[in-house]
């Protein structure tokens, strides 16, 4: 059994307007391959080190390879130019320690 994997995204949006229809339709597309939002929040306080602009999504998949899938898959492609567009990102993909 594969361990779960997180895509964790630090997002500052630019256009409110713009970004709406990615809003709109991106769970849909986590779900179809079996993922789920596990946190949709900020701004975030700083412990250690500095904050992250701006909200924090974290996006949980039951393994890497479906993570992977749904990044590359063409459902998702062709709605990630409108946040690409929208909005400032950093994204990282952590598969846990099993």
């Amino acid at each position: 059994m594969s361990a779960p994997a997180y895509f964790i995204f630090h997002t500052t949006i630019d256009d409110h307007e713009a970004i709406a229809p990615y809003l709109a339709s991106a769970m849909a597309t986590v779900t179809a391959f079996g993922g789920r939002r596990l946190l949709m929040g900020g701004p975030a306080t700083a412990v250690e080190g500095e904050a992250p602009a701006g909200m924090t999504v974290i996006l949980e998949f039951p393994g890497k390879a479906a993570a992977e899938a749904w990044y590359a898959s063409p459902v998702y492609q062709e709605i990630i130019g409108i946040r690409l567009g929208a909005s400032t990102s950093d994204a990282y993909l952590v598969e846990a320690v099993a």
